[in-house]
């Protein structure tokens, strides 16, 4: 059986593949309830640890070079590092469901790039993820009982494009993911590998672009099915007055082994804010979207010969991301070009 609500909550997550024998009576139901507490600690925390020692500025950052500082952000080849949490809450529908169901994924990105010389940028972005999901039960009338959570696949993304502020960017590249899940349910079980790719185009204004991402399995457990999927990570952002933006930021997930119902389309429209906690500047972006094309969640549940299981079906039906990013010093990197508005 297959899982796509890890790939398609996180942007750079990748698909659960629980096609092992203890998995038969697990499947998505209702997060766990401690997740928020946890959640909002972690974030406190990193608020703490940025704000107190990581960002030793004399000078105030002004409105503009914070303004320089959120287009930064946005560039996959800038100079600028930063730690970015993000929260994916996912809202399940089904016709087999009286109620929506829950799902999340809380994810830790550290966003490093490394200047190898005045024109090439080394990007790496490590996502490390903690898992809260639905867990399916036959023996239940709504088929769904309690909630599995625990570490999800670390997956790394590197790659190497050119310096640019402006115009169009690119850069080429390697994914992989690593099964380090604690949860048999939650993890792939697979060593994935394939192509990265970037493309941007970047105004004053306005940025659009794509970080297109493919994975194939090539060793891990041999009693889980091997994998085939992509993601590709869309940005259209708008830039407003006072570092405020519209953005629209969907992850269009495609799993190539389904037989039906392969791809994830999510519409929605988010906004973004660049401030200051201290000395840190932080970027803060909330975003709704709606699933007009999703996989079902339940395909796999068909065939069971359970009273009720044929025509069953389930998907996602909203989705809601709050990430925030904290900028820190890079030992490789000048912000004063940043701040100065080029790089």
């Amino acid at each position: 059986m297959r899982n796509p609500i890890e790939w398609i909550l996180n942007p750079n997550l990748v698909m659960m593949n629980p096609n092992n024998p203890s998995s038969t009576k697990q499947y998505p139901q209702r997060m766990a309830k401690s997740w928020f507490n946890g959640k909002i600690l972690c974030l406190l925390a990193a608020c703490l640890l940025c704000a107190g020692t990581i960002y030793a500025q004399d000078d105030e950052l002004t409105e503009e070079q914070l303004a320089a500082i959120a287009k930064a952000l946005d560039n996959p080849l800038s100079q600028l590092w930063s730690l970015a949490f993000q929260d994916n809450v996912a809202w399940i529908g089904s016709n087999a469901l009286e109620e929506r169901k829950v799902a999340n994924v809380f994810s830790f990105q550290p966003i490093l790039p490394i200047p190898l010389n005045d024109d090439l940028m080394f990007f790496a972005r490590p996502v490390f993820n903690m898992v809260t999901i639905p867990k399916f039960d036959a023996t239940q009338p709504d088929f769904f009982d309690g909630s599995d959570t625990g570490f999800g696949d670390i997956i790394l993304g590197a790659g190497i494009g050119p310096q640019k502020t402006e115009g169009l960017l690119y850069g080429l590249g390697g994914t992989f993911v690593f099964p380090t899940a604690s949860n048999s349910i939650i993890g792939s079980g697979k060593w994935q590998a394939g192509p990265a790719g970037i493309l941007f185009y970047l105004k004053e204004k306005f940025l659009v672009g794509v970080l297109a991402q493919q994975w194939w399995s090539f060793a891990g457990q041999s009693n889980r099915e091997s994998t085939n999927h992509a993601s590709f990570l869309c940005y259209f952002i708008y830039n407003l007055r006072n570092n405020w933006q519209l953005r629209y930021n969907p992850n269009i997930v495609v799993d190539w082994t389904a037989e039906n119902d392969k791809v994830l389309l999510p519409l929605g429209l988010g906004i973004g804010k660049t401030t200051k906690l201290g000395k840190v500047p932080v970027k803060f972006i909330l975003e709704g979207q709606y699933a007009v094309a999703t996989p079902n969640l339940l395909a796999p549940i068909n065939t069971l010969p359970v009273p009720g299981a044929p025509g069953l079906d389930a998907g996602i039906d909203w989705l809601l991301r709050l990430q925030v990013n904290f900028v820190i010093p890079s030992p490789f990197g000048d912000i004063s070009k940043i701040l100065k508005n080029k790089q």
